[in-house]
């Protein structure tokens, strides 16, 4: 046995723990954020994260099959490469209720920081590499940027749609 056989799987599950670590950390943050905003303001949310969910939870038990066939082969390199997706893709599956869910109302909906973004406040919204599948980005008078996935542009577009005409019917009174 040599050092190689033993260093890669055990690099592989240190970048495996920070990942999961990390990602874990930002969805508490996150979800403390967005606890704290629904006290304040009744939000609603569209949750699309089933389908990818259910993807994310498909490929760590791919890797950690991996890993286990990696093992039973006493092949590090399979290991380390199983502990890396499964350790990636569980990160992944933690960020899901941020990155795959809008939470909204008629003023605003939350951005990826936590915090709630006025529909007011919307500069301009445009696709990324010009694909209509991809994720939009939404900047702000301010300054800041803002991705959201398409399914969550619909519904702040019928928002901004709906604040508009609020607004010219209160101007033709």
């Amino acid at each position: 046995m040599d050092i190689t056989s033993i260093l890669l799987p055990a690099f592989a599950a240190a970048v495996s723990i920070w990942t999961i670590i990390a990602r874990a950390k930002e969805a508490s943050a996150f979800s403390d954020r967005l606890a704290a905003l629904q006290q304040h303001a009744h939000l609603e949310t569209y949750d699309f994260s089933r389908t990818i969910k259910i993807g994310y939870v498909l490929c760590i038990i791919s890797g950690a099959g991996y890993m286990v066939w990696g093992i039973l082969e006493k092949d590090s390199v399979n290991t380390a490469i199983g502990l890396i997706i499964a350790g990636v893709f569980t990160g992944e599956l933690l960020l899901t209720n941020k990155k795959y869910r809008l939470c909204y109302n008629d003023e605003g909906f939350v951005g990826n920081d936590g915090t709630l973004v006025e529909y007011r406040s919307i500069r301009d919204i445009q696709e990324i590499r010009h694909l209509s599948f991809a994720w939009k980005r939404i900047f702000t008078f301010n300054g800041k940027e803002y991705r959201v996935s398409p399914k969550s542009v619909t519904i702040i577009e019928e928002k901004l749609r709906e604040r508009s005409m609020r607004k010219k019917n209160r101007s033709a009174r």
